[in-house]
């Protein structure tokens, strides 16, 4: 099996396809204000007032059709190795078949998505910073020859790279517009309230990245040629306190 066959299979798996569809709708529910009836919900009593939203349910509840599939695989064997299998093959995690759906969804939505607006990001300041893309290069051939593939062995000594991708996606954040929480107890807010914050305003911080509009991949090094630390920064969340 060649690696274009893989792909030919991942291109095709109706699993793949039916979650394309679904993650723009997701994404569209995500945004404040996106339908008048989670603000108003006597509106879902108006008859034909949330057809759409029914019709994407139910395109959402197909995705439970494919644990299940896994499930009945996994019963006769015939099922091949996969995250929901794993999850399925241990009930004392006690994770639902409902529980499973989202969560495998969750993950292909949450990747395929960001990675490839993260690729083209960087592929687009390589293009914006041609001067900057030499020095990069630069290093990568002095690092690699031109036969030999990188691997990860390869990534501690290309320091200029890391720094690069860093100063790429601090540049253009993947997700500029954030997502919005919903406080799930009384903390700053009271309980349900709604957080909507920028992200792109976190990376353009002065204190933290002196001209923050200027690309440079040297704040990112620090005096000794490494990485510095600075990628440990965060907006509720990752190092800052969490509610549990």
């Amino acid at each position: 099996m060649t690696p274009s066959d893989i792909w030919d299979d991942d291109a095709n798996d109706s699993c793949i396809l039916h979650l394309q569809r679904m993650v723009p709708i997701v994404q569209g529910a995500l945004m404040p204000g996106a339908y008048k009836v989670v603000k108003y919900p006597f509106l879902k009593y108006v008859p034909g007032y949330t057809w759409e939203l029914d019709r994407w349910a139910n395109l959402e509840h197909e995705q439970f059709n494919s644990v299940r599939q896994t499930k009945r695989g996994l019963e006769d064997h015939t099922g091949r190795h996969s995250v929901a299998g794993g999850l399925l093959s241990k009930p004392e995690m006690g994770t639902s078949e409902d529980e499973i759906a989202y969560f495998c969804g969750s993950l292909v939505g949450a990747s395929y998505d960001t990675t490839q607006v993260a690729i083209s990001t960087i592929l687009m300041a390589s293009a914006h910073f041609p001067d900057i893309q030499e020095i990069v290069q630069a290093e990568i051939d002095s690092v690699l020859s031109r036969a030999m593939p990188p691997s990860f062995e390869n990534w501690c000594t290309l320091t200029k790279l890391h720094a690069f991708i860093l100063e790429s996606l601090r540049w253009r954040p993947v997700n500029p517009s954030g997502v919005p929480h919903r406080a799930a107890k009384d903390v700053i807010w009271a309980r349900s309230s709604q957080a909507t914050y920028t992200l792109m305003h976190v990376p353009r911080d002065p204190e933290v990245f002196p001209h923050p509009e200027t690309f440079d991949i040297n704040r990112w090094i620090d005096h000794d040629g490494n990485l510095s630390d600075l990628k440990a920064y965060s907006l509720g969340g990752g190092y800052a306190p969490r509610s549990t």
